[in-house]
């Protein structure tokens, strides 16, 4: 078979998953970035507003490199959108000038909180009380063999940054991007006092809000800073120089004990703690513990423990009550619910996952840190656009629905990426109208429409 090459004059392009971002982002008022104090006179200065928005299109796309911009102003739709053309010059050393604003952290945190107030949360439910649930986390960006502001080791003992990550249900909340040698802690008291301001700005209340931490965050001033907020917390314990016969005899000691036996040998203990790790005196603290007997030899947690200890110990601090036979309080009824509720923060390391590899933003663009950051920052409202896209999918198009489940709760960015937001379609102006047309084998063409109408 002759096949012949021959390029035509046709306008074809590949990412029409613009338009639903541009939807999803019109209420807000963009107008606020060319207020920054970096604006000038100068009749070919390209508004702020344009490069935010050119930074949310390249994540939605998962473009994570200052050059990807001249392939997207390839796209006469992106041009239209922006209302200019950025070359990656241009781009690079204007989300330099943006990343010194002092006022330009409050204003991604307002856009934020705008997107996530169009969006429908999976809550939590503990006895008939929905909790929306925030998972703080911190994940190490590897970036070795770089020259890059911020690049140090890692706890994963690779150079890199070490970001913390806070999620809001199933969406981002806010991505503060660290050094890589910065402690998990360190920071972490003013990081949650931001984000539960930004919840707040969503008109979620305080007694609503179920925090989950692991144990790098097993620290006094963390613990009065969400009792002072009034919101429930479950952080699981650093046991530190305790010694397994020492938690051990503090669990059989207590008084009344609420004990719960599951398949395997596990136990689960509650008990209201004496000594709390915290200065509110007036509060009421419960230890949660699980001790699973008979753990193999060669497991994982060896080393958390005596060495001849008899099974695996795991314990968490909470404030919710748990249910006391004299009390008879109803939340937490065994510390096997508080275990399973923690165990689902688990689903946080599956949002890193969908970040830095379908976002592709672990390879942060810049060698600034403070431009890095910025850029980060924005990936918040990338990630929390690619979500809602999918939830719209998943709610108008049944190919979305997973053969072996009932229902699919959520798809991954990438999937969104690919079937969605990437398709190929011609642009044709006439009478004064843009045309976007598909080819006739477009197979989520009908869902397209359908979620472009949606969040119109």
């Amino acid at each position: 078979m002759n096949i012949i090459f021959k390029k035509s004059n046709d306008d074809l392009q590949k990412h029409p998953g613009m338009l639903l971002v541009d939807n999803l982002l019109n209420d807000f008022d963009f107008s606020l970035f060319n207020l920054l104090s970096n604006k000038t006179e100068n009749k070919r200065w390209i508004p702020n507003s344009s490069v935010i928005k050119s930074s949310i299109f390249l994540q939605c796309f998962a473009m994570s490199d200052f050059q990807n911009i001249k392939e997207m102003c390839k796209d006469s739709l992106f041009t239209t959108l922006i209302g200019c053309s950025l070359s990656p010059e241009t781009y690079r050393l204007r989300m330099d000038l943006l990343a010194k604003e002092k006022n330009i952290t409050q204003l991604i945190d307002s856009l934020t909180v705008n997107i996530l107030k169009k969006c429908k949360f999976n809550t939590t439910t503990i006895n008939d009380e929905e909790y929306y649930t925030i998972d703080i986390d911190v994940t190490p960006f590897e970036n070795p063999n770089v020259n890059k502001e911020g690049i140090s080791c890692t706890y994963k003992k690779i150079d890199g940054y070490a970001p913390i990550m806070a999620y809001l249900c199933q969406y981002a909340l806010c991505f503060d991007l660290r050094p890589g040698n910065q402690h998990s802690e360190k920071g972490a008291v003013d990081f949650l006092n931001r984000i539960l301001k930004m919840v707040d700005n969503i008109g979620i209340p305080m007694n609503k809000i179920l925090v989950r931490v692991d144990s790098a965050h097993d620290d006094a001033k963390f613990t009065d800073a969400c009792l002072e907020k009034h919101v429930k917390f479950i952080i699981k314990r650093n046991h530190r120089k305790e010694t397994y016969t020492e938690i051990i005899s503090e669990m059989r000691s207590n008084i009344s004990p609420i004990l719960s036996k599951h398949g395997n040998h596990r136990y689960y203990f509650c008990c209201k703690k004496d000594i709390v790790p915290t200065n509110a005196k007036e509060h009421d603290l419960y230890v949660a513990f699980k001790l699973k007997e008979k753990v193999e030899k060669n497991s994982l947690i060896q080393y958390l423990s005596d060495k001849d200890r008899p099974c695996e110990l795991i314990s968490y601090w909470t404030n919710i009550d748990i249910i006391d036979n004299k009390k008879s309080k109803i939340f937490f009824k065994t510390a096997q619910e508080c275990d399973k509720l923690y165990r689902e923060h688990a689903t946080s390391e599956q949002y890193h996952s969908e970040l830095k590899n379908d976002m592709n933003m672990e390879l942060l663009p810049s060698k600034y840190f403070a431009t890095n950051k910025l850029f980060l920052h924005i990936a918040t409202v990338s990630f929390n656009v690619l979500r809602i896209i999918g939830d719209h999918a998943i709610k108008n198009d049944r190919n979305f629905q997973h053969h072996k489940k009932e229902s699919t709760i959520r798809i991954r960015l990438r999937t969104v990426i690919d079937k969605i937001c990437t398709i190929a379609y011609k642009i044709v102006h006439h009478a004064r109208k843009l045309f976007i047309k598909f080819g006739k084998n477009a197979f989520f063409y009908e869902t397209f429409v359908k979620i472009y109408r949606a969040t119109s």
